[in-house]
């Protein structure tokens, strides 16, 4: 019974992916069908309800990180930081040395913002165009930036995923970047020398567009709008609370806002509320964005699989996977069973968030201590979710920066990091176990 619930959502999953639907009426299904599983056990409706609602409960002071991040992605936004940022960082791009800076500075924008998503919309659709404009290959572009857009989705500290794992496994966020930075050293080289040496074996033009003029026409470009990213790391650094970090750093976007460029306070809340626009199309395609509103469908997607979890948990509806999961850590390392899972269920999850959440249901408990199963989950359940074309991780992102779907397959950090961590557990597997004689 508990196979044909997950048939039956993975189908609805795809379906919805397939045909362009939202996937809030395959996440509906799938609660039916786990509640009807539920109720077939034995459970009652009150039980099975008072199980979402744990689920919900447990999950609630992430609800409050969403708000604080959709106010703050507005606020850089409309400050001029991540104009400013991007300017200034464009300005150091070589045609020969294209692929490298495009994935170096989807790097720094998405450990800046926290989203990969927002990082793809505003440097990657840059880099596209930037690539288009010195006729750099656009599967080779669209690879450097999905790279680059992972790295910060994975271990920023104002990233919603880096947030949900952290709350899932209970563990303190600054304490995991800390390990996902250890983790992710050689694969980040790695990646860097693969972009390094293929742009500068592969045919390119000469021009570099120019993006301060069309910034300019809107913002002050002024070296203190780097303030909100200063204040974001500093404090960060300092292992403040992630929500008065994040609340520190929109307060002085907003005070650049109010002085530097001249923002009416009374558009203020509403532009927190629904987010950064603009008149400019040009500009709109590349800034428009951020807001509280922003934040509404990645709300929703956690209510649902928030819910999912309690049900998991109260009915053991994923035990016979999770057997089958444990079988296979011994065989191989923990982390291989992560993985294999994560692979498995990105596959019909076609989002990240179930995705994560699926992983750590049924891997959470293979590792000796919360800080290994974070670890697992951020270089596994994080990135797996970009490998397919119809996921949601991946599509989104394609789709945003006009990048051809065989890009994935030139994203090449988002393979190379699972894959140093399954080659370093083994390693060390094999090194904690004695040679038979």
């Amino acid at each position: 019974m508990a196979y044909l619930c997950f048939a039956g959502f993975s189908a609805a999953l795809l379906l919805c992916v397939i045909t362009g639907r939202s996937m809030v009426y395959a996440l509906t299904l799938g609660l039916a069908l786990f509640l009807l599983y539920g109720k077939k056990e034995g459970h009652t409706w009150y039980e099975l309800l008072r199980m979402c609602w744990r689920g919900i409960w447990r999950n609630r002071y992430i609800f409050l990180n969403f708000v604080f991040i959709g106010m703050l992605t507005a606020s850089w936004r409309a400050s001029g930081a991540i104009p400013y940022v991007v300017t200034a960082a464009t300005g150091l791009i070589r045609p020969s040395i294209f692929l490298f800076m495009a994935f170096v500075l989807c790097c720094l924008i998405s450990f800046l913002t926290g989203t990969a998503l927002g990082t793809a919309a505003t440097m990657g659709v840059i880099s596209m165009a930037m690539a288009s404009a010195m006729d750099v290959n656009a599967v080779l572009a669209g690879g450097a930036v999905l790279s680059g857009s992972y790295f910060g989705d994975r271990m920023s500290s104002v990233s919603s995923s880096a947030l949900l794992v952290s709350g899932l496994t209970e563990t303190d966020i600054y304490d995991n970047i800390h390990n996902m930075a250890k983790s992710c050293a050689v694969p980040f080289a790695a990646t860097c020398l693969v972009y390094l040496a293929v742009g500068l074996t592969t045919h390119h033009g000469n021009v570099v567009p120019d993006l301060r003029g069309m910034f300019a026409q809107e913002f002050v470009l002024n070296p203190l709008c780097v303030l909100p990213a200063v204040v974001l790391l500093a404090l960060a650094a300092l292992k403040k609370n992630m929500r008065i970090t994040m609340g520190f750093s929109t307060l002085t976007a907003i005070v650049l806002m109010l002085t530097l460029q001249h923002t009416d306070l009374a558009e203020l809340p509403l532009l927190l509320w629904r987010g950064y626009r603009t008149a400019d199309p040009a500009l709109a395609a590349v800034l428009n964005g951020g807001g509280i509103l922003s934040m509404r469908r990645m709300a929703l997607i956690f209510t649902y699989v928030s819910a999912f979890s309690g049900i998991f948990h109260g009915t053991q509806l994923l035990q016979g996977l999770h057997s089958l999961v444990h079988r296979l850590s011994q065989k191989t390392v923990p982390f291989g069973a992560s993985y294999l899972t994560a692979l498995v269920t990105s596959v019909i999850s076609c989002n990240q968030t179930l995705n994560v959440v699926l992983t750590h249901e049924l891997c959470g408990d293979l590792y000796e201590t919360k800080s290994e199963a974070a670890l697992a989950l951020e270089d596994s359940a994080i990135v797996t979710c970009a490998y397919w074309p119809w996921s949601i991780g991946a599509v989104s992102i394609l789709s945003a920066i006009d990048a051809p779907d065989l890009s994935i397959v030139l994203a090449f950090y988002i393979f190379l990091l699972p894959l140093w961590h399954l080659i370093s557990d083994i390693r060390k597997a094999r090194v904690r176990t004695p040679r038979s004689s």
